[in-house]
């Protein structure tokens, strides 16, 4: 098989069709959307609970926004997890209320197996209309185990989303409090969005997601571990950074931490949630007792969100 690259609209080829068939022949799919409604996962049913059947890997990443995110969706992504050891679903937090406040929008389809590797980027969000009767723009790569160069880019960046700190796996408790906020929602329009009580409802369904775990731990995860080590005494900076670097290489993470400075990095962290520290979400973890040299607060210790 030659490589190949197509450009379609739903118009000329509807790109569900394509998603289909790959998830026939895939023994890898990872799938990341800003919108997930259950007319796209319904329109695929038959070849995704195929493809699990022969133990193919599948894992979806999902941005949540209670203007568009189907709850009834969620819940059956749930569901097939339940049914399925080799489903996984991630969520990617609101804007509002994530990690690293970024608009969360990409539409990555990645499909592979050791002969064929295919990808799609463009428009098309994993819905009904996204896939068939949207007018979408989206491209498709095909390409072969010789030469995989737009998969691998792609893949690249799907990485880059899935080990944001952004990230959090829901359980059963969350989704049923997101389904009723979106249910709300429903019923009342946007404007339910403006009552204090879904203000309050989402603010706590907020709170809940950070308890929840992740894909990778934080920095303030990493930096909290090392003093804990240290037993809580008085631990120095340059022990943080010595601790956070070689948990970073035992568990082949260094490909999450780039940057050209992570020193800068973890001295940030530090400063943030310093107890007497006046930044933005600062949640007061640390007490600096004498220039660089730390030990936990009261809420550090205790701290055990990702």
């Amino acid at each position: 098989m030659l490589n190949k690259i197509q450009i379609l609209s739903n118009t000329n080829m509807q790109i569900g069709s394509i998603v289909k068939n790959s998830l026939i022949e895939a023994d890898t799919t990872r799938i990341a959307v800003a919108f997930l409604k259950k007319t796209g996962l319904d329109l695929v049913k038959k070849q995704l609970d195929f493809a699990l059947s022969q133990g193919s890997n599948i894992e979806f990443i999902v941005g949540l926004d209670f203007k568009t995110t189907d709850y009834k969706a969620l819940n059956e992504l749930e569901e097939i997890k339940r049914q399925n050891k080799t489903f996984k679903y991630y969520c990617f937090g609101d804007k509002d209320s994530n990690y690293n406040a970024l608009t969360f929008h990409p539409k990555i389809y990645l499909f592979n197996n050791s002969n064929k590797f295919t990808s799609i980027v463009g428009s098309s969000n994993f819905t009904g209309g996204g896939l068939t009767t949207n007018f979408e723009v989206n491209t498709v790569f095909n390409e072969t185990c010789k030469n995989y160069q737009y998969f691998l880019q792609l893949e690249a960046i799907y990485k880059e989303i899935k080990f944001q700190e952004s990230i959090f796996i829901p359980n059963r408790e969350y989704l049923k409090q997101y389904s009723s906020i979106r249910e709300e929602i429903n019923k009342f329009g946007e404007k339910a969005l403006e009552s204090d009580d879904i203000k309050n409802e989402t603010k706590r369904l907020t709170q809940k997601s950070l308890d929840l775990e992740g894909t990778i731990p934080t920095v303030k995860r990493m930096i909290i571990d090392s003093i804990k080590l240290n037993h809580n005494q008085k631990t120095k900076l340059n022990d943080i950074y010595l601790h956070c670097k070689d948990f970073i290489q035992i568990n082949n993470l260094e490909d999450h931490f780039q940057s050209e400075d992570f020193k800068a990095t973890i001295r940030g962290e530090l400063n943030r949630h310093e107890i007497n520290g006046r930044l933005e979400n600062n949640v007061k973890l640390f007490t600096r007792i004498d220039r660089g040299i730390y030990i936990l607060s009261d809420k550090g210790l205790k701290y055990d969100r990702r």
